[in-house]
């Protein structure tokens, strides 16, 4: 399988911290080992936060409208973000469903003890 790379406007999920869970958006690279890390509500794109990349989960979603807006110097809102992360979430979580299976169908299972 091949490594999903760090990039802006990538869709992450944080593994550690308070802020646990959470779906991020990656505004920009700094290093080899963090990113800056934005969710537009308590992450603002003004200040976003410095994550470890050993942190965070990386998602196969990209937001291509924020990437490009990222990569021009275009100024972005905190609702854009928040609009990318709700899309992304949905469409995860549709591709991710659980079939529960329907307690009808199962056959119950009895043991008759005699003593």
């Amino acid at each position: 399988m091949k490594a999903i790379p760090f990039e802006p406007g990538r869709l992450a999920v944080s593994s550690q911290g308070r802020d646990k869970g959470r779906w991020l958006v990656i505004v920009a690279l700094q290093d080899g080992e963090h990113v800056l890390v934005a969710d537009g509500r308590m992450r603002k794109i003004e200040k976003p936060k410095k994550k470890r990349v050993k942190h965070l989960r990386i998602t196969p979603h990209r937001a291509e409208d924020i990437a490009q807006a990222l990569i021009k110097g275009k100024p972005l809102l905190n609702s854009d973000l928040r609009k990318a992360i709700a899309a992304a979430r949905d469409l995860n979580q549709s591709q991710t469903q659980i079939q529960v299976p329907d307690p009808k169908d199962q056959k119950e299972e009895c043991a008759l003890v005699k003593e």
